[in-house]
């Protein structure tokens, strides 16, 4: 194997041990004792992998890790450690490992096929970079076949398979984090109702046993949904589990201190700006029913009382993540006998009616004065409640509901796949692009599911706007009900463009939620940064827009250059579109596409 591989240690027989491995495999292997001597051998060599011991004299792994990634960003490190700090294996991670090998090395094999994946995530990142800078160099004309592009299309239709794939693996893991027992089940019963808007959510609830008195319970909503969301839920049910052991102190304690502690976790964290989780966290006292709470940022709760009032409960903060300067205090309550205590999170109030009505929490207060009087029959009465009102409408974010009651439990907590919903499918829309002038603005509308044909009719639209002097170009997708890659990597083009040529601006309203996270799964953050904050009514007199045939070469240079604006948005997508971008590339070139 071609490859040249750098190891660090200050243990001279682990050296001479990890070298004879390695160059026996084929790796053109030197070593350095210290980081400074690795330091010199970095700047005097080019490698493909280093792998680092994480404690060394002087000047540590991680040092030399931050170092790294300033200075040799393009080598793959891989760390190598006898400790088994978790925190030690995150801050690798954070600092650009790779992959994080425990010492001492019981298995070669193992150890060297590490190196090996490290070797093919550094050829990959190789051979992406120059498969950009050849897409960015060549710009010729495409003879493009139908035939072709019905490959390009499959491709992308067996990503799709696989990524359902990749999902469904997802929400199983997912669904393991939730509970499947409630604590002290013999005076306290709890019922849930967990519908994510997609395979997997961004909710997350828990129900624990604190000591031999009390139990915890917490519902959180993480920003947004779908697997970013998902991915944070993990990362929220970990922190909390480690709260007391992280900041030094004793098992229990009080709701406050524990969001407090989560923000701060959360804002160290660098998750960024537009990341942030709303929770609700509550200690029960299972002898005497006394609660304690803290909110931040969730939405509020009730209690339905046994002889039928219902009270609404809400001690407002600001949401996790976002300052860590922020103050949380507790309130408290107390539940009697037959008493139930209702949370949810904000998808279910904001579930929408085929009319686009909001469930809201009027309704929501009456259908809790009126249900039963146990806690997995009022979460029945009121998911039923919920299904009658949207009439089978997709709901637009994930919907999680809890009922505790004081009484046994007499019903385990049922399985999140008994809530997963197939929503009804809409009214196919035909593909279309209206336009219409008004008021010095063009105002054009996307309709249906949406490919590379209507975005050639936008893209043709936007440049007549501009060479008309049109103040602004209003695209509004309120009729759109998908949009393909293509289209994607156009709108993105057209975002880069108004952006960089000033006169004329580009404004984006009424995104359907599902065209919003694909946008924000594909990194499309220059076209989320024109959405109008207040959409603009369309004019009446919109019109069809009919787009002018295009030359073959045209319509291929259009797929080509709308994927490669999607890898300019975030090279990540270079993978996703990889096979694509290969057939784009060879027809560009004039060669058959190897099978």
């Amino acid at each position: 194997m071609d490859a040249k591989v750098l190891v660090i240690d200050d243990d001279a027989q682990i050296l001479n041990t990890v070298k004879g491995m390695l160059g026996s495999m084929g790796f053109h292997v030197d070593v350095a004792a210290s980081a400074l001597e690795a330091e010199n051998l970095f700047q005097e060599n080019e490698y493909d992998v280093a792998v680092v011991d994480l404690i060394m004299p002087e000047v540590s792994g991680l040092e030399l890790l931050e170092w790294m990634r300033k200075h040799v960003p393009k080598v793959v490190p891989v760390v190598l450690s006898g400790t088994s700090s978790a925190q030690k294996a995150v801050d690798s991670v954070q600092l650009g490992a790779f992959d994080f090998v425990a010492k001492p090395i019981r298995d070669i094999d193992d150890f060297c096929r590490h190196v090996s994946r490290a070797v093919e995530h550094k050829r990959l990142e190789e051979s992406n970079a120059k498969l950009l800078e050849q897409v960015q160099e060549k710009n010729v004309e495409l003879e493009n076949r139908v035939g072709q592009l019905e490959i390009a299309h499959s491709m992308l239709q067996s990503q799709a398979v696989a990524l359902q794939v990749d999902l469904n693996r997802a929400k199983r893991i997912q669904h393991g984090l939730l509970p499947r027992e409630t604590p002290f089940s013999d005076r306290v019963s709890l019922a849930a109702v967990y519908r994510p808007a997609g395979k997997v959510g961004g909710d997350l609830y828990d129900v624990f046993a604190l000591d031999e008195h009390r139990m915890g319970l917490y519902m959180a909503d993480t920003s947004g949904h779908g697997v970013s969301s998902a991915m944070l839920t993990v990362f929220v049910k970990c922190a909390v589990q480690r709260s007391p052991e992280i900041h030094g102190q004793s098992a229990v304690l009080s709701p406050s201190q524990v969001l407090r502690n989560l923000n701060k976790t959360l804002v160290s964290s660098s998750f960024g700006p537009d990341i942030f989780v709303s929770m609700t966290y509550l200690v029960l006292d299972a002898d005497t029913f006394e609660a304690q709470y803290s909110s931040a940022g969730h939405r509020p709760m009730y209690v339905k009382r046994r002889a039928g009032a219902v009270e609404r409960l809400r001690h407002p903060s600001p949401a996790l993540g976002i300052n860590a300067d922020v103050t949380f205090t507790d309130a408290s309550f107390r539940l009697d006998s037959g008493d139930m205590l209702i949370l949810f999170t904000d998808g279910l109030t904001d579930a929408r009616d085929p009319a686009g009505d909001f469930y809201g929490e009027e309704r929501l207060q009456k259908a809790i004065a009126s249900g039963r009087s146990h806690s997995d029959l009022l979460a029945e009465d009121l998911d039923d409640d919920l299904l009658r009102f949207s009439v089978g409408r997709p709901y637009e974010d994930d919907v999680t509901l809890l009922v505790l009651g004081i009484e046994p439990q007499r019903k385990a907590l049922r399985a999140p796949e008994a809530d997963v919903v197939k929503p009804v499918q809409a009214p196919e829309i035909t593909p279309q692009v209206t336009a219409a002038s008004h008021d010095n603005r063009l105002f054009i509308t996307v309709w249906g599911s949406a490919s590379w044909q209507e975005s050639q009719k936008v893209l043709e639209l936007c440049n007549q706007a501009r060479r008309a002097g049109e103040r602004s170009v209003v695209l509004d997708f309120a009729h759109c009900t998908h949009l393909d890659s293509t289209f994607l990597g156009v709108l993105h083009e057209l975002a880069t463009e108004f952006d960089r040529v000033a006169g004329c601006r580009l404004e984006i309203q009424h995104v359907p939620h599902e065209l919003l996270k694909e946008m924000s799964e594909l990194g499309l953050s220059v076209v989320l940064l024109h959405f109008r904050p207040a959409p603009l009514p369309l004019p009446p007199s919109m019109q069809p827009i009919e787009a002018t045939a295009p030359i073959r070469a045209q319509m291929g240079r259009l797929l080509l250059q709308a994927h490669e604006a999607l890898v300019e948005a975030d090279p990540r997508n270079a993978d996703r579109f990889a096979d694509v971008l290969r057939v784009l590339h060879a027809q560009a070139e004039g060669t058959p596409e190897q099978k």
